[in-house]
């Protein structure tokens, strides 16, 4: 303690006479700056000589900025030149905060100040050639996206592997919830990171380098915008025309960014450039806003009527445990609804733990078992966890829960322990009110609803009508619902083994093309069918490990630290609005642009380093025991009154999830696929055909005459048919291409021969449909199958 006492008094009284010897003041100062304390206080810290003023602060800022920012140029020209390709990559989003007038004048007004914001990661762990452009275009023009099925989809889910990761996730449920089978844990641990398990792990100690590039004030959900975005950032990393020629460049985003990207590559599919057409971009939607919308179908799917009294519904669950309802189920909170999703799976998953061993309390059953020195081996766990992932958590046991037939003839392996009936008055209503509910609907909903019966619409009060059964229902609705929920969070959580799994991501894409397909997030349906395309048809296999590697970012090294990069780029711009909220002006003011942005990683990095340089501990954030935690054990305790994991026949209490795994296979089935692939092969087709029209100009070049689409072309192999034109050839296409009117542009090429026009799209990429609060703010009508 008196040495940093020391240490604080000697740097005072050395910076009290010498203002250059500002080591410990200035980091002081910057850490200040982060914690964002008060003016008042900087300065009279700043007087006592504990730290330098803040303008220093400011002007060392700015230095750091212009440093890190040619270390990354630097980093990037030497990539160019050893390797031949660009070795970074950059994930954006967009970035906002709402501008409050204190004064209220003529010309003052309330305003949202929007803007971009991007980080750039080092590529690593990749083969040499990985990124080959050319051979990327190749395989594209190739057009084998058209052979695929939703047979193809279905048999490329490697269903047996899934099956031990949620068998494992149920043994880490019960190891965590029971005190003596505590020791288990890091042995579970080990096999999520054991081959078995991580098909594809991260290398262990793999620490990313990224540098927070500065914002600027386009709207990337916007075509134009995002053009101008991008081209913005490629400039700040170094990058442009000549040294991005025939080299892969790899931006990403949320699901709005990666549909106006792929929106560019459409507009400019026919420009023979590869850099002027967008060619070279590669992009990947990125992973957390999948995962988030997902959570927001899991919910608006499972939560049911606010006060119904299914124990299959999560609302009663919600009750239960004192937990917040979402109040937009379309759009949720992601943290606390997370954490209300994981409670719910895991107290189900528990309960399921109870019925097989056909006991009343999970706790004092294991500590019999210690007693008796019976304890079960981790070996047995997993392997009476696989049985209850196939008896509760899969289609098949799914389909098995709305039949009594097949219900009694199950094997023993997915038959599930009967139940005494339920309270009648709860689970039936009459024919003539069942006819009356049903509404109309298209012949496509009834035929992936046919086992389910009606599931009610939300009427114009927000609030759910009842579910009716079909006359003759002879099946558990209540036990169905509970299977649904269990497999779709299943894979949800699931998707939580980032750190340790990372080519799982792929497994759970393939499962949401049929999830999302059955709800109404169309947009990410397309999105993840379009990243299937990608993986298996248009990109070799160095290429695939390579984006594989490099699809989580880990800036601490640490064992378990991945995340996704676009989680990573929304702690970032959390601060920068935050930040935001003590200044005003526009995202590509230097306050922001050069002082703010490129700096936000030192930021949130310089808390933990100066404490750890003044030997302070980081504080504990664990959570106590769970069996002492009072939501479980009210959770458990309803679960068992309502029987809610046995089946007693003809069971519904008013509400039905969708099987929405099942319903997105009868859509992909019945002409969602074809309309998909008749709409992604445009570009590809085109693409081919400027690529023939380019080598029909090569090859005739020196012979001066060249047939190209009919028409005989004199000279140099361009149409000279127009003397003007041919005048300002070179200028003919400008770039980046900015509308005269923002209604419209064309692009020429050539002798003035219009090759496409760009209507304005605000109205299909305005709107938002992403449903995390943050997330993508995309319409339907801006999806690929829909246009």
């Amino acid at each position: 303690m008196f040495s940093w006492v020391a240490v604080g008094a000697i740097s005072a009284f050395v910076f009290s006479r010498n203002h250059w010897s500002n080591y410990l003041p200035l980091n002081i100062g910057i850490w200040q700056f982060a914690c964002k304390a008060h003016i008042d206080e900087k300065r009279i810290f700043s007087r006592f000589g504990f730290m330098v003023h803040d303008t220093t602060v400011r002007e060392c800022l700015n230095d750091l900025s212009k440093s890190s920012l040619e270390s990354l140029q630097t980093s990037i020209a030497d990539g160019l030149k050893t390797e031949g390709i660009v070795t970074w990559k950059y994930v954006l989003d967009n970035v906002q905060r709402y501008d409050v007038q204190r004064k209220h004048r003529i010309g003052r007004q309330l305003t949202m100040k929007v803007g971009t914001t991007a980080t750039a990661i080092k590529l690593d762990d990749y083969a040499p050639n990985a990124f080959d452009l050319e051979d990327h275009l190749q395989c594209v023009m190739k057009m084998e996206r058209q052979e695929v099925t939703t047979a193809t989809l279905y048999e490329s889910i490697d269903w047996a592997h899934l099956t031990e990761i949620q068998a494992l996730h149920c043994v880490r449920i019960l190891a965590g919830y029971i005190e003596e089978l505590a020791g288990l844990q890091k042995d579970i641990l080990d096999l999520f990171r054991g081959d078995g398990i991580a098909k594809h792990r991260m290398r262990e100690g793999q620490k990313m380098v990224v540098q927070p590039l500065g914002t600027n004030t386009e709207k990337e959900v916007e075509t134009q915008g995002m053009l101008h975005a991008m081209l913005d950032f490629e400039k700040q990393m170094g990058l442009d025309e000549r040294n991005l020629e025939g080299k892969m460049i790899m931006p990403s985003g949320d699901g709005a960014s990666f549909a106006a990207i792929l929106w560019l590559k459409k507009y400019l599919a026919q420009h023979p450039d590869d850099y002027k057409s967008c060619r070279n971009w590669v992009s990947l939607p990125e992973l957390w806003h999948t995962k988030a919308t997902n959570l927001n179908s899991i919910v608006e799917n499972h939560y049911g009527p606010i006060a119904s009294p299914d124990p299959s519904s999560l609302s009663k669950s919600a009750t239960t445990a004192n937990t917040k309802r979402p109040t937009n189920l379309k759009k949720c909170d992601f943290y606390p609804t997370a954490r209300s999703v994981v409670l719910f799976f895991e107290a189900w998953v528990l309960d399921c733990w109870r019925i097989y061993y056909g006991i009343d309390d999970l706790t004092s059953h294991f500590k019999k078992l210690k007693a008796e020195d019976k304890l079960p081996t981790l070996e047995e766990l997993h392997q009476v966890g696989r049985i209850l992932v196939k008896r509760y958590a899969m289609q098949e046991a799914y389909e098995q829960a709305l039949s009594l037939k097949e219900s009694e003839t199950a094997t023993s392996t997915m038959k599930v322990p009967q139940g005494t009936p339920r309270t009648k008055s709860k689970t039936q209503l009459d024919t003539k009110e069942a006819q009356a509910s049903k509404g109309k609907k298209s012949a496509q909903s009834k035929k992936a609803d046919n086992a389910q019966g009606e599931r009610g619409k939300e009427n114009e009060e927000g609030k759910q009508k009842a579910h009716i059964e079909k006359k003759g229902f002879d099946g558990d609705h209540v036990l169905a619902n509970a299977i649904l929920f269990q497999q779709d969070a299943g894979w949800w959580v699931s998707k939580l083994a980032k750190a340790h799994a990372h080519k799982n991501h792929t497994y759970h894409a393939k499962i949401w093309m049929f999830s999302f397909t059955g709800t109404n997030n169309h947009n990410y349906s397309n999105w993840l069918l379009e990243l299937f395309c990608l993986f298996k048809y248009e990109a070799l296999k160095d290429m695939e490990n390579g984006l594989l590697n490099n699809w989580l970012v880990n800036i601490t090294g640490e064992l378990g630290k991945w995340m996704e990069a676009d989680l990573m780029q929304e702690h970032y711009n959390g601060w920068l609005e935050e930040m935001a909220e003590m200044m005003v002006g526009d995202f590509d003011d230097k306050f922001y642009q050069q002082m703010l942005s490129p700096n936000v990683q030192h930021f949130l990095r310089i808390k933990e380093e100066l404490e750890s340089a003044f030997g302070l501990e980081a504080r504990s954030k664990a959570h106590g025991s769970a069996h002492l935690c009072d939501e479980f054990q009210s959770l458990l305790r309803m679960h068992k009154e309502d029987q809610l994991h046995l089946f007693p026949a003809g069971c519904s209490i008013r509400h039905a999830a969708v099987n929405t795994f099942g319903q997105g296979y009868a859509r992909l089935e019945e002409g969602w696929l074809d309309s998909f692939l008749k709409q992604s092969l445009v570009f590809p087709q085109i693409m081919k055909n400027v690529k023939s029209r380019i080598e029909a100009w090569t090859d005739n070049d020196e012979g001066g005459v060249s047939q190209v689409q009919g028409e005989e072309v004199e000279g140099d192999g361009i149409n000279e048919s127009d003397d003007e034109s041919n005048e300002d050839e070179d200028n003919s296409f400008t770039w980046p291409p900015r509308p005269c009117s923002g209604e419209s542009m064309f692009v020429e090429v050539g002798s003035g021969e219009l090759i496409m026009g760009m209507g304005d799209q605000s109205g299909s990429e305005s709107s938002s449909e992403e449903g995390d609060g943050e997330q993508d703010k995309e319409s339907d009508n801006g999806s690929i199958g829909s246009q």
